[in-house]
């Protein structure tokens, strides 16, 4: 039982008069009828509320455009104040309803609480763990998930899922299991599939602008999600650096299509996202700095000296008061803004934007942005060369700036500029190197207390032989057939 023809057309003049996304609209809405017709006889749920859970599913974001924060209590409200065409009243009340429910955010006590007093309790669980669990399988945006096989038992309904571009996904729609959980005595269990498979690339040649660089951010977008909570923990090193990597990923993308993302918050976003980065980078210099230290080889050429574990409590100590800056500005009122700013972006600005024959494709913008990025990284070459750390630092960035721009969009230009990357990878590691013991000296130097000789001359050490591999890693990306193969590409 599906939408009638009638309601169909309704629900989509509503889709688009409130600018929903509606790609992933009707992903969520395809992922949930998929689970529905599986499920619902062992679940006791009658065949008749597939339509329902149909519309609530297409229109589950149908507040974001008014109020990312408050998107579901807006789209609720929505729904129940204005009716839609072809449902009774007790059944907008349950399509409000289950919009209301989707947010992952929402506990399932909470939930239950907003359930009207005679509405059946059983029939808006079930309908809204399946929204939710659909909404979490497409948590990127990216619409690359689907359902390829659903087992039932007495015990468990299990799920396959295949997931091209994100499989994080998968584990996002487990999270979002606990409402189902709370309501189901059979459990549901979610399991990546089909993972060594080929997958296409997340965009090519051809692929639209607008909805090319929206692929692109989405994804790092999702990444720099998942990685907050470990950073605001602050135990795992590892994902306040990955959360600072989507970071400069996502600024990369916004400034190479500065141009034509134009008239967008993209502008703004790039400069937040920066500053951001600079509040996080002391906690993870501190972080690499200790790192440093528990490398095996490290602790015990060092450890047996007299000052080396006064030394290092002094640098944990550092990092633990640097947590509490981290913390301040990932729970701050501009962190929260810089989300729903991004997300709108994502979900509203570039979904909007010119569609078919009128958008551009990806591939002429990734020309110019790479080789606008290339010639400033060649042009500054000569600061591989200066005495100063912070020019050597600047160079770095514009290597980095070329590496994830060949990285991202290797998939469009070709096999070439995937070499590009890996030897601008290549040059920028050894200055990353160099990089870390200017940080390390200095911070020795300056503050602290006094460390053991040898820490200083193994420094100074590892600095001389980075430097050395310098000039190496510039003449093989100065190689003229390389760049001669990369002009052409980037020329067209």
């Amino acid at each position: 039982m599906s939408l009638p023809a009638t309601v169909r057309l309704a629900v989509e003049e509503l889709c688009a008069r409130r600018e929903v996304e509606t790609a992933h609209a009707y992903q969520v809405a395809a992922l949930a009828l998929k689970l529905f017709d599986a499920t619902h006889a062992v679940c006791g749920i009658p065949a008749a509320d597939r339509p329902l859970l149909e519309a609530a599913a297409i229109l589950h974001d149908v507040g974001y455009a008014a109020d990312p924060r408050r998107h579901a209590e807006v789209g609720a409200a929505l729904i129940r104040h204005r009716r839609l065409d072809g449902f009774t009243p007790p059944q907008c009340a349950m399509i409000a309803t289950l919009i209301r429910l989707h947010p992952a955010a929402l506990k399932p006590e909470a939930a239950r609480s907003l359930i009207p007093r005679r509405a059946d309790p059983h029939r808006i669980l079930y309908a809204a763990a399946l929204l939710r669990l659909a909404d979490a399988l497409d948590s990127a945006h990216l619409q690359d998930a689907a359902i390829a096989s659903v087992r039932v038992s007495k015990r468990s309904i299990r799920v396959g899922v295949i997931c091209r571009h994100f499989p994080p996904n998968v584990e996002a729609a487990r999270r979002q299991a606990t409402l189902w959980r709370e309501a189901f005595p059979v459990d549901v269990d979610l399991r990546l599939v089909g993972a060594g498979r080929s997958r296409p690339a997340l965009v090519g040649p051809a692929t639209a602008f607008h909805e090319g660089v929206r692929r692109i951010l989405s994804i790092h977008h999702q990444m720099f999600l998942l990685n907050v909570a470990g950073a605001l923990e602050g135990h795992d090193r590892e994902a306040l650096h990955d959360l600072r990597i989507a970071i400069r990923r996502l600024r990369t993308v916004l400034r190479a299509f500065r141009q034509q993302l134009a008239g967008t918050a993209a502008r703004r976003l790039e400069r937040d996202l920066q500053q951001l980065n600079r509040v996080l980078g002391a906690a993870r210099d501190l972080d690499v700095w200790i790192g440093f230290f528990a490398d095996e080889a490290n602790a015990r050429q060092f450890t047996g000296h007299r000052l080396w574990a006064g030394f290092v409590a002094h640098q944990v100590e550092l990092r633990r008061l640097q947590q509490v800056t981290v913390r301040r500005h990932l729970q701050g009122a501009g962190f929260l803004a810089l989300r729903l700013r991004l997300g709108r972006l994502l979900r509203v600005d570039l979904a909007r934007a010119p569609q078919g024959e009128a958008d551009q494709s990806l591939l002429g913008p990734a020309r110019q942005a790479l080789r606008r990025a290339l010639r400033e990284a060649m042009e500054r070459g000569h600061w591989r060369l200066s005495p100063a750390p912070e020019k050597l630092h600047r160079f770095r960035i514009l290597l980095r700036r070329v590496r994830y721009l060949a990285a991202l969009l290797g998939p469009v230009l070709g096999g070439a500029v995937r070499k590009l990357g890996k030897r601008a990878h290549a040059l920028e590691r050894v200055l990353g190197g160099m990089r870390d013991a200017d940080l390390a000296l200095a911070r020795i130097r300056q503050e602290g207390p006094t460390p053991p000789r040898p820490l200083v001359r193994h420094l100074e050490a590892l600095r001389r032989a980075d430097s050395a591999a310098l000039e190496q890693a510039w003449d093989r990306l100065q190689e003229r057939p390389f760049l001669l193969e990369i002009h052409r590409v980037l020329k067209g």
